[in-house]
């Protein structure tokens, strides 16, 4: 039976391991990435290094996530597509990353305890080493694991509207009604979608130069 390492192996064991022959895996640079919209499946990026080849990675796992998937993103017709992870060997040097625009992660059935500045439990199972279990940190949807800091609250006066028989009337027989502009509000909206899509469009770019930039470093 394999025994689960409960914590994440620091460079010099692996090396050391390396001098003994032991196959040992590395788990380094890890991170859990919360969905933008709650209920929808997260991601999970990370570097593995063993010491032993061949070595594949055979899946991952948590207690606190009901499916993690091992999925790939690449270019196809100017568009980024996604699908299952068709190679899960480490390279020749004992290397295997997962990371944006790349291989990755999928986060399906995500505990609601989960929050950005917390930890996840994850482990990785391997072929031909034991099992790594490390706390994996958490970050929110824009990568930054931000937090609020205050509620400033919103001074713009009450609307007043003269209805004396209306329950919530004062004594002037006014009602507050509230300070909201439907207007305001609307625009934004949309100044935050586009701000949003905007941010995509950088994300999207990056990842086709850094596709681009491996396909050159290939050849």
């Amino acid at each position: 039976m394999r025994k689960t390492a409960l914590a994440l192996l620091p460079l010099a064991a692996l090396l050391t391991a390396c001098g003994q022959g032991d196959p040992v895996v590395n788990v380094t640079d890890a991170v859990v990435r919360l969905p933008a919209v709650p209920g929808n499946p997260g991601a999970a990026y990370f570097t593995l290094r063993t010491n032993k080849t061949p070595m594949r990675i055979l899946g991952i796992s948590s207690p606190q996530i009901q499916r993690i998937e091992l999925h790939e993103s690449e270019m196809a017709g100017g568009h980024m597509r996604m699908g299952p992870l068709e190679d899960n060997s480490f390279t020749a040097e004992g290397v295997k990353v997962f990371q944006e625009g790349g291989a990755h992660a999928m986060l399906f059935g995500i505990s609601p305890s989960v929050r950005a500045g917390g930890t996840v439990r994850v482990t990785f199972d391997f072929d031909n080493a034991p099992d790594v279990t490390v706390d994996v940190p958490v970050e929110s949807a824009g990568g930054m694991g931000g937090r609020m800091s205050r509620v400033q609250p919103d001074s713009t006066a009450f609307k007043m509207q003269y209805d004396p028989g209306n329950p919530s009337a004062d004594a002037q027989g006014y009602v507050k009604l509230p300070n909201v502009d439907p207007l305001i509000e609307a625009l934004d909206m949309r100044a935050a979608q586009r701000a949003y899509e905007a941010n995509l469009n950088v994300i999207d770019t990056a990842r086709t130069m850094e596709m681009r930039t491996l396909d050159l470093l290939k050849k």
